[in-house]
């Protein structure tokens, strides 16, 4: 709500209780290498690795920089980036849980449990970021 304030009024005093809000969202994020060496991360609450709270923080993560310009925080969106293409099963289908109770889950385990509005999380993440990096890359472009 604040951001969405900020982005109505570009008021500065709304900055620094953003940012307080931010620091804490990335807090959360837990950094693991992938099979291929590239860095990935999850969104951790309450012993797990949730695919909506990762798809929910890259969304939160490309809105502050799309209202804010600041890109301080992009390290962790391509963390969280990383993490949800790698949550994409052979099948197409994306893995619920990455951790569940502190324990990593196989893919087999994940069947079953995935509901499609879940897929709204990561696809709304995946999405804004891609038109975040765009937006960004549009803008360095010569004119």
């Amino acid at each position: 709500m604040l951001l969405q304030e900020y982005e109505r009024t570009k008021d500065a005093n709304l900055l620094k209780p953003i940012r307080r809000g931010m620091n804490f969202a990335v807090s959360l994020i837990k950094e693991y290498d992938l099979p291929s060496g590239k860095k990935a991360g999850y969104y951790y609450y309450n012993t797990k690795a949730k695919l909506g709270g990762s798809g929910l923080s890259l969304y939160l993560l490309a809105e502050y920089q799309r209202i804010t310009g600041d890109n301080a925080f992009a390290p962790y969106a391509r963390l969280l980036h990383q993490h949800l293409l790698a949550q994409i099963l052979p099948s197409g289908e994306f893995m619920y849980y990455a951790i569940y109770k502190d324990k990593p889950v196989s893919p087999k385990k994940t069947q079953n449990t995935l509901a499609s509005t879940t897929l709204v999380k990561p696809l709304s993440g995946l999405s804004n970021m891609s038109n975040a990096f765009h937006r960004i890359r549009m803008k360095k472009m010569p004119r």
